[in-house]
């Protein structure tokens, strides 16, 4: 079984992002002043965004579920690249929830670099990936058949799912803003890839769908304390690090 995870869950899986403190040493006769590298926690969500940080707090028991549990994390492509500049150079340290969890990168419904093409920090773009959204938005299977030229620089598994725009078209029309778009284009890549849940931080992209849409979901958007209930991950994993101060690099690099 496979489980596709949101932009937002890779990248708030990451818990520490780049610091410095100064420090005064002694070098010779003199006391100079120096910058340390490390890491700082990322803060805790307050007031109405508390329940996200509880929702976070599960991604521990969730990656020690994949390794024993019978499903697959996956990611789309559009979900590497959203998620690639906010993750950092703190990936794979000991900060890092996911680290050493095997997750697969699988294709798009629908391959943006067919479309566009950019600088990682254009790709990285979520204004771009709106855009790109748009641009489907006004497409249909008839419009790519006008254009046989067109269609060949596609791969057959691309060609299939543009022959069911329509279903993309009903998921972001089902969303109350474009911001949402994106996150609707990685559902749609989970949909097609036979994935049963797509785990999202999102309460009101989870909401709109789930509850006001009333759209059909192959692939149900939840948050990561509905896959742990499902398979039955009582005991709640720590996070693996809660240090409210300043981190020195060795303790989260091996």
């Amino acid at each position: 079984m496979r489980i596709f995870l949101d932009r937002n869950v890779m990248s708030e899986s990451v818990r520490i992002i780049p610091s410095s403190i100064s420090q005064t040493v002694e070098w010779g006769d003199n006391r100079v002043e120096v910058k340390i590298a490390g890491w700082k926690c990322k803060p805790k969500r307050q007031g109405d965004s508390a329940w996200r940080y509880s929702e976070i707090c599960k991604l521990p028991t969730l990656a020690k579920l994949a390794r024993t549990a019978n499903f697959d994390l996956c990611i789309s492509n559009e979900t590497h690249f959203e998620s690639f500049l906010a993750r950092s150079d703190a990936v794979g340290t000991r900060g890092d929830i996911f680290a050493g969890v095997a997750i697969q990168k699988l294709e798009d419904a629908v391959d943006r670099s067919s479309f566009q093409q950019g600088n990682t920090d254009s790709v990285s773009s979520r204004q771009n990936v709106i855009e790109f959204c748009r641009l489907l938005r006004q497409c249909s299977w008839e419009t790519f058949e006008r254009e046989p030229s067109l269609c060949g620089h596609f791969s057959q598994f691309t060609l299939e799912n543009l022959k069911s725009i329509s279903r993309f078209h009903q998921i972001i029309d089902s969303l109350p803003h474009e911001r949402h778009w994106p996150d609707g284009l990685q559902l749609w890549s989970a949909e097609v890839h036979g994935a049963e849940y797509f785990v999202s931080l999102d309460k009101r992209f989870i909401n709109q769908l789930r509850n006001t849409a009333k759209i059909d979901l192959p692939c149900l958007p939840v948050l990561p304390s509905k896959v742990i209930e499902r398979f039955g991950g009582s005991n709640i994993e720590p996070m693996p690090v809660e240090d409210s101060g300043f981190i020195d690099f060795g303790k989260m690099v091996d």
